[in-house]
């Protein structure tokens, strides 16, 4: 089983979800496609792991929740040896050669990526709120528990979100400061 499949089983023990709800809360910290995760799914019902519930709606979405032997399964995963973070960033690799690239790209890349974490962030701080106002601001609430996991998860994008904007801003201005660039239209 790979990490994902594990990952997977650890966000049905919150609480039953749809593939699509799966990949909605993997966005905090894994990038997923749903052509990985609903073959990951039925991998995971075919070995006993998760089993699907039939939701009374509509469009008859297939809804996993995990199973006992699921259960103990991610417990042996979670008492293993955690692997290291893996980190590809783009932008960090554009960003690499600076010194090359032209002014206004240079401008567009910082605008690109400022937009993007404030997006984030306005994301990540809407959830944050939603799970204040269900268990209250000092999780406390009757079924806290088991979103706890999701609130820190939460909680570490939004400030990962807020500093990335720091930093952004403070690499631009190092970027002005250090190649006192003419061209920019600040």
């Amino acid at each position: 089983m790979n990490s994902l499949g594990y990952t997977l089983l650890s966000m049905l023990v919150r609480k039953p979800c749809s593939g699509y709800e799966l990949k909605g809360y993997l966005e905090l910290f894994w990038q997923a496609h749903h052509s990985q995760i609903y073959p990951l799914l039925n991998k995971l019902e075919k070995l006993g792991y998760v089993v699907y519930i039939s939701e009374n709606d509509p469009i008859h979405k297939k809804i996993y929740s995990i199973t006992d032997e699921g259960k103990e399964f991610l417990q042996e995963w979670i008492q293993g040896k955690t692997a290291k973070p893996i980190t590809r960033d783009e932008f960090l690799g554009k960003l690499y050669a600076i010194s090359m690239i032209d002014p206004k790209r240079v401008e567009e890349l910082f605008q690109e990526r400022q937009a993007y974490f404030q997006k984030l962030a306005t994301i990540h701080k809407k959830t944050l709120d939603e799970i204040d106002e269900q268990f209250g601001a000092d999780l406390t609430g009757e079924g806290w528990e088991s979103s706890f996991g999701r609130y820190l998860i939460c909680k570490r994008r939004y400030d990962m979100d807020l500093a990335e904007l720091e930093w952004c801003q403070w690499a631009n201005d190092q970027y002005h400061q250090k190649f006192n660039n003419k061209n920019f239209s600040n």
